[in-house]
């Protein structure tokens, strides 16, 4: 909140929102002993490559027969 611009228009929404993630952090317990596990979700085997990333841009992507129907 100190790094918010004063100059930035802060809607009733903004603010809902900050509320709302802050009372979902506020439960998040972290432990200091435990070690990260980052899996990469675009692979089979969870590590991430140059490849998958670039795959992931086009998840969703929907083809269409432009070049034939112009």
């Amino acid at each position: 909140i100190l790094k918010i611009n004063p100059s930035t228009s802060i809607s009733a929404e903004h603010v809902t929102q900050f509320f709302t993630l802050w009372m979902l952090l506020h439960e998040v317990h972290l432990d200091e002993l435990s070690e990260d596990d980052i899996l990469w979700k675009h692979s089979v085997s969870g590590h991430y490559s140059a490849a998958s990333a670039y795959k992931a841009q086009f998840l969703g992507l929907v083809l269409s027969p432009m070049d034939k129907m112009v």
